[in-house]
C-alpha cells in the first residue's frame, strides 16, 4: 500500500508539471497591439506630403517578429519598423502619403504581418480629402491624351480654376524634356476665375507613358501644382 502511494505520489507531481508546462506553453506567444486601425488625414492640399505615426507594441509574452509591412499603393511609404519586438516593447511605423496627382477622397491601407498566432495580419486604414487651391476644370486627377504617334507633336490645353477666397499668381515656368514643350507666363487668377494653359507633347517611342507639368504658385498651401499627363505613343 504504502509503495501504491509513494507511485500515486510520484504520478500526481509528474502530471502537474506537465500541465504547468503546457499552460506556460500556451501563454507565451506573441501579440501585435496598435494603437489605432484608422487614421482621419482630414484635409490635404494637393501636392503635400501627409505623416502619420503608428504605435506598435508587443502585448504578448513571447518575442513578436515584424514579417513583413507593405502599403496599398507607391505613393504611400512606410519605415521600417524594428524586425523584432521583445514582451512589452513598443515601435513606431512612419508612414508618408503623396498626395500629387490626387483629388477629392483617397483611402490608403498599410498591412502589418507578423507571427501573432491569433492576429497574424493586420490592416491600418488612412482617409483624407485632397483638396487645390488651383483646380483642374474636368475634375480629373491627370489628362489622358490616347493615342500619340511616335514624333509627332500634339497640343493640349488645361483650365485651372482658383477655388480660394484670394487671388493666386501662377509664376512663370518652363519644363521641358525630350517629349514635353511647355512654358506657362506669370499670371494673377482672381477667386473663382480660371486660367488656361498650353503645352506641346511629342512621343519618342510606343507604350503608355507619363509626363508631369509642374507649376509654381505664391500661394502657401499649396505652391506648386502638379499636372500628370498619360499617354500611349503609337506608330
Amino acid at each position: 500500500m504504502k509503495r501504491f502511494f509513494s507511485t500515486l505520489t510520484l504520478f500526481i507531481g509528474i502530471s502537474a508539471a506537465f500541465l504547468v508546462s503546457s499552460a506556460n506553453s500556451v501563454i507565451a506567444q506573441p501579440k501585435l497591439a496598435v494603437d489605432s486601425l484608422t487614421v482621419n488625414w482630414g484635409l490635404i492640399y494637393a501636392g503635400a506630403l501627409k505623416v502619420s505615426h503608428i504605435a506598435l507594441k508587443n502585448a504578448g509574452t513571447d518575442t513578436l517578429k515584424i514579417l513583413h509591412v507593405q502599403t496599398s499603393c507607391g505613393c504611400t511609404t512606410v519605415k521600417p519598423s524594428k524586425p523584432a519586438l521583445l514582451p512589452g516593447e513598443s515601435d513606431t511605423l512612419v508612414v508618408q502619403f503623396n498626395s500629387a496627382g490626387y483629388q477629392g477622397d483617397v483611402k490608403k491601407y498599410v498591412d502589418i504581418e507578423t507571427n501573432d498566432p491569433v492576429s497574424p495580419a493586420v490592416s491600418v486604414k488612412f482617409f483624407g480629402t485632397v483638396h487645390s487651391i488651383l483646380e483642374p476644370t474636368t475634375f480629373s486627377s491627370y489628362i489622358w491624351l490616347g493615342a500619340i504617334p511616335v514624333g509627332k507633336g500634339f497640343t493640349k490645353s488645361f483650365t485651372l480654376r482658383n477655388t480660394s477666397d484670394h487671388p493666386v499668381t501662377v509664376k512663370a515656368e518652363d519644363a521641358h524634356s525630350d517629349k514635353l514643350s511647355f512654358k506657362a507666363e506669370q499670371q494673377t487668377i482672381m477667386p473663382a476665375d480660371s486660367a488656361t494653359f498650353t503645352f506641346t507633347l511629342t512621343p519618342q517611342r510606343t507604350g503608355v507613358e507619363k509626363e508631369n507639368i509642374f507649376l509654381k504658385t505664391d500661394d502657401a498651401m499649396q505652391a506648386q501644382v502638379l499636372i500628370p499627363i498619360v499617354f500611349t505613343g503609337v506608330q
